[in-house]
């Protein structure tokens, strides 16, 4: 939480050298107004980010009390928590009635030891002071000046702005911001940004805005508003609707604040994510989902994959109404495949498909009739029955039908005259050979 090593080292100087424990650290931060003040704020703005409506005080109390009771508890975590409505789960925190209990302890804990933070807070400003120089020259080797000292001990009274800005960013911060000296923060800038963002402008954006942009005025921030809120806005309705997650703005800032600036960005971020296993999985599991919605019934593999096809080529969303569309028109194009392999089965074979017949002539048809119309597909079909041993047996019954007192040689002798150049033949010209042969031996 906001308390850390260097509050430690602070208050255990304090009260004739009396040792302050961590509970009491504890007790003493999350019991100052501004704890209170600033916490409710953050709260408030990303339930109205999430939900974009007022959280109730009930609501508003619990994640007071989480804060309190979790130690480095930090606003992603809190987008997770209010996103998965930990407020309507109190057992996952480790039970509300606990929490309960603990705050009954610490408000106790608060009423005994009420002295002895009379008397911290009596010593804050001398020590604290004391603190600041000495680790500003242990950092810069020199001495602070009044307004540094100030400054910094400002940041120490709002911790939200300066210990959750530095821990997030301390392994992106640039050379450029490091090598500046600290009096050059340009904290006009920053009290501008706040009071339109209403929040504390990440370390990234105050490189951007403030250092990359050498603006010796103050920027209108109105307008920097409006611009990231536009971009943040559809980058994070891109990822919701292609990869169901949400985007969250230190996210967006932290990975997209400069790229977003590309007129082509948000473009080839759709085909990279396009390109995505996980687009492909989660799309895969949503299209069967769907289609057992709607029809009532499940999709085979093989149907998954061919639809997921389609929709990879047109480059769609969860939420495009272009799906239905495509499970409307597979369901009817699958359905007259079907039919035309029961046809061609029933003609050349004179029975129906089984199941696994009928799986792998739809994948046939599919690959078929991206070049051909259908009619040529059933021809092309009728020839690979043909050629299967099933069919020798069919044209025996169709020799021993027209001839039934005919002798088994004779049998197998028209049967290979009528084989004979099988890939030129049809089920009509065999036809035209049966009668003709069973003819000439009936005249011989």
């Amino acid at each position: 939480m906001i308390y850390n090593d260097t509050i430690d080292i602070f208050f255990n100087t304090q009260c004739k050298n009396h040792a302050v424990s961590s509970q009491e650290m504890k007790r003493y931060i999350t019991s100052l107004p501004l704890f209170h003040e600033k916490y409710s704020d953050l709260i408030r703005n990303v339930y109205m980010k999430i939900y974009d409506e007022e959280p109730s005080a009930e609501i508003l109390q619990f994640y007071l009390k989480v804060i309190k009771q979790r130690d480095e508890y930090d606003i992603e975590k809190l987008y997770d928590d209010m996103s998965s409505k930990l407020h309507d789960q109190p057992q996952d925190i480790s039970s509300s009635h606990e929490i309960m209990i603990n705050d009954t302890h610490d408000h106790q804990a608060n009423t005994e030891g009420s002295k002895r933070e009379i008397c911290i807070l009596q010593q804050d400003n001398d020590h604290l002071i004391q603190f600041i120089t000495q680790s500003y020259q242990n950092v810069f080797q020199k001495e602070p000046s009044a307004t540094m000292v100030q400054k910094v001990r400002d940041f120490y009274s709002n911790p939200v702005k300066l210990v959750h800005f530095m821990q997030k960013n301390e392994n992106n911060l640039s050379d450029a911001m490091l090598s500046s000296s600290l009096e050059d923060i340009d904290y006009r800038q920053l009290q501008a940004f706040e009071q339109v963002f209403e929040r504390p402008m990440y370390v990234h954006e105050y490189f951007k805005y403030v250092i990359r942009g050498n603006s010796k005025i103050t920027l209108n921030y109105q307008e920097v508003f409006e611009d990231f809120m536009t971009k943040f806005t559809r980058l994070r309705s891109i990822i919701k609707n292609f990869l169901n997650e949400v985007l969250d703005e230190y996210e967006f800032v932290q990975n997209y604040l400069y790229d977003a600036d590309d007129s082509n960005f948000f473009d080839n971020f759709v085909e990279d994510i396009v390109q995505s296993k996980k687009y492909k999985e989660n799309m895969l599991a949503y299209l069967a989902h769907l289609y057992n919605q709607i029809f009532q019934e499940s999709l085979e593999s093989r149907d998954v994959e061919y639809i997921f096809e389609k929709v990879y080529q047109q480059k769609l969303s969860f939420k495009d109404e272009c799906l239905n569309d495509i499970l409307m028109s597979f369901k009817s194009e699958t359905e007259n495949i079907i039919n035309h392999i029961f046809e061609q089965f029933s003609y050349v074979l004179h029975r129906s498909p089984d199941v696994f017949e009928i799986n792998d002539f739809v994948c046939k048809y599919r690959d078929l009739l991206k070049s051909h119309p259908i009619e040529d597909v059933d021809v092309i079909t009728e020839k690979a029955l043909m050629e299967s041993l099933e069919f020798h047996d069919i044209v025996k019954e169709r020799i021993r039908e027209r001839k039934p007192d005919i002798l088994p040689r004779m049998v197998f002798s028209i049967l290979s005259r009528c084989l004979e150049n099988l890939g030129e033949e049809t089920i009509q010209s065999i036809e035209e050979k049966i009668d003709a042969l069973t003819r000439e031996k009936d005249a011989t």
